[in-house]
């Protein structure tokens, strides 16, 4: 990227394309040529997201969304094209266009292809094809980028650590499936699941993970434990959660205030009885669905 996009914040580079936008509630959408169908189905899931939670346009939670094909990604974004993310210096969550063509998707068809004929079958027979399971979880991620959007500005938890907060907002898209789309969050869990089972670990544990967050596989391997620790949680806490996360790690005035060690982290979330800290100690070795 040249300069002047380096210090635009990330909205106003989207903005400087002068894409086609919308609005969807307390959603903007921008999306680049020909690509408005996709943007659409976006807007309707993460539109339903907003109002499961009681997200209103104008209450402080109000997101960007921007939906791109790989040219326009490149003119404004920095990560690998389809390696959704949220970003706060504007608000606004990057997802592909081209959902196929995405570095999320293809992570996910290169470890379910990889996983034991028993695990791949489950995910055959829930999704169709190894493919249809990567689509399924790679659209679903949307729902996560949203649920980082949330974490502090709609539920008022402050984002201790990295990989604290990817687990909030796997939380956040669990409690929206679970209640909203059951068989899809059925077929999420079974997909991170096999992901899971066909990786072998190589961060040993959330200290490393804190120090260099890892890509690729890894990275989508830790992201199928944090999908499952929200299985375990959720079947314990189900929507109270979230308010126990605000009360525990409340949202404060400066993000570096809200920065805590590991320790201290796992030490406030084990009051709540939920193992995290027995949790914490196998995260290296944990195949996933544990």
């Amino acid at each position: 990227m040249g300069t002047a996009t380096a210090q635009r914040s990330r909205l106003e580079s989207v903005q400087a394309l002068g894409l086609a936008s919308f609005q969807r509630g307390a959603l903007t959408v921008y999306f680049s040529r020909d690509r408005e169908s996709r943007a659409e189905g976006v807007a309707t899931l993460l539109a339903d997201v907003a109002t499961f939670y009681g997200v209103a346009r104008g209450q402080g939670a109000d997101t960007n969304v921007a939906v791109l094909d790989e040219s326009d990604w490149e003119a404004t974004f920095d990560l690998p094209y389809g390696l959704s993310a949220y970003r706060g210096d504007g608000a606004i969550v990057f997802l592909p266009a081209d959902l196929e063509a995405g570095a999320i998707f293809r992570v996910l068809v290169d470890g379910l292809e990889a996983s034991a004929p028993e695990v791949s079958s489950q995910v055959r027979a829930e999704c169709g094809s190894l493919r249809g399971g990567a689509r399924e979880l790679a659209d679903l991620v949307a729902v996560h980028e949203l649920g980082h959007a949330y974490q502090r500005r709609h539920f008022g938890i402050g984002p201790p650590s990295q990989w604290f907060n990817e687990l909030v907002a796997w939380y956040v898209a669990y409690e929206y499936l679970a209640a909203r789309a059951p068989e899809s969050l059925r077929k999420v869990v079974i997909v991170n699941r096999a992901l899971a089972k066909s990786m072998r670990p190589t961060t040993p544990s959330l200290d490393e993970f804190e120090r260099s967050v890892p890509t690729g596989r890894e990275y989508a391997r830790f992201q199928a434990l944090f999908v499952a620790r929200c299985h375990d949680v959720h079947r314990a806490r189900g929507a109270r959660f979230l308010g126990e996360l605000a009360r525990e790690f409340p949202r404060v005035a400066t993000r570096d205030q809200e920065r805590l060690e590991n320790a201290e982290i796992l030490r406030r979330l084990e009051r709540l009885s939920l193992g995290f800290e027995e949790w914490a100690r196998r995260v290296g070795d944990l195949p996933g669905g544990e």
